[in-house]
Parts: C-alpha cells; structure tokens; sequence
C-alpha cells in the first residue's frame, strides 16, 4: 500500500501531538494528544519527515525528571 503506520509515546514537558501538528502535510492520518499520537504517511516522506522532525527537536532542552526516594538513615 505505500503507507507506514505508526504510534508514539510522548514524555513530560514535551507535547507530542502540538510538535507533530506542525508536520501534519506529511500525513495522510494523523491524531493523538500531549503524551500519544498515531499517524499514518507515505512510505516516501519517512525520510524528509525524519530531517525536519529531528531539526525541531534538536531545539528544546527536555528536563529528565528523577525520582529520589529516601528509605532510612545510612549507617
């Protein structure tokens, strides 16, 4: 068929489904919310997607969250 399909995950501080709007003249499906997308597009705009994808995600800084837990005193 020509189509590629597939599902993302997003992670916090980044809203997956505002990001992938901008692209969404690459799609031929194309739906989701902050934190999961799915979408469907041609097989030949994979590539030209990936580029320009990846240039606007080289521009944020994504704060990974680390959990710290406190279990007791060390002796």
């Amino acid at each position: 068929s020509g189509l590629a399909v597939g599902a993302s995950r997003g992670i916090a501080g980044f809203d997956l489904a505002e990001a992938l709007d901008r692209f969404r003249g690459f799609f031929k499906r194309f739906g989701g919310h902050a934190q999961a997308v799915g979408l469907t597009m041609p097989v030949g705009q994979i590539e030209a997607f990936a580029k320009e994808f990846a240039a606007l995600v080289e521009g944020f800084k994504l704060e990974r969250h680390r959990e710290t837990r406190e279990d007791g005193a060390l002796v």
